[in-house]
């Protein structure tokens, strides 16, 4: 029985010995034997020097085509490496081998399905399935990865700013990993700008009373008065 797709593996012979006869094929050999047969139906017929004939047929058949299903399953977090693959093995002929990455497997007893290790990160992974007859089937599967979850939020604070447990008090970026709601790593990253409070001192002299920002003052001291600056801070 050849493997599947085959073209030269099979033969038929008739053995005639003391017998001077003529064949002719189906497929319009004429000699006793045929070789370098695909699968499928053959018949003859033989005639002897009397004008007697004969006529007799043959099946070759084959396995069928070598295919596969594969069951993904994708990592569980962008960056993680705990994605693998099952790949289910029908038609050929058992035992069935894999090979992928540096695993090699034979599928023996019947069993026809190959699943990895869970440690595959995202990627594409080749692999091939040899059968008994030496039939290979080269594919590939292709493991994926959920995006990166990652956000960026522009702050302006004054004077300081107080993000996790910390705080900043320049300008800058700020980088942090959190853990979002589907238990995967969150880069969480504040663009930062700090703008300082301001004060400023004017020394006055003023006869009886001074009017200030609608203060009216009549004794000698120190005022102050809050205000905003020009970058929204306080300003004394």
């Amino acid at each position: 029985q050849p493997w599947f797709g085959a073209t030269e593996d099979y033969s038929i012979v008739i053995h005639s010995p003391g017998i001077n006869a003529t064949y002719s094929w189906s497929n319009g050999a004429t000699t006793d034997s045929i070789w370098g047969l695909p699968a499928g139906d053959y018949s003859v017929d033989i005639t002897d020097n009397f004008g007697c004939v004969i006529t007799d047929s043959v099946t070759i058949s084959e396995p069928l085509t070598i295919t596969v299903n594969a069951t993904i399953t994708n990592t569980s977090c962008y960056g993680m490496n705990d994605g693998s693959a099952a790949i289910t093995i029908n038609g050929g002929t058992p035992n069935y081998t894999i090979n992928v990455l540096n695993y090699t497997q034979t599928l023996l007893g019947g069993l026809n399905t190959f699943t990895t290790p869970p440690l595959l990160a995202a990627g594409t992974y080749y692999y091939s399935v040899v059968d008994s007859n030496n039939c290979i089937l080269n594919d590939s599967v292709t493991i994926s990865s959920p995006s990166q979850i990652a956000t960026t939020t522009n702050i302006t604070d004054c004077d300081n700013y107080l993000w996790n447990t910390v705080n900043f008090t320049s300008s800058g970026l700020i980088t942090d990993t959190l853990i979002a709601n589907n238990g995967c790593d969150s880069i969480a990253t504040v663009n930062l700008t700090i703008n300082n409070s301001s004060t400023s001192l004017e020394n006055r002299t003023e006869c009886d009373l001074y009017l200030w920002n609608g203060i009216t003052c009549t004794t000698s001291g120190n005022y102050s008065y809050n205000t905003i600056n020009a970058v929204g801070c306080d300003s004394i």
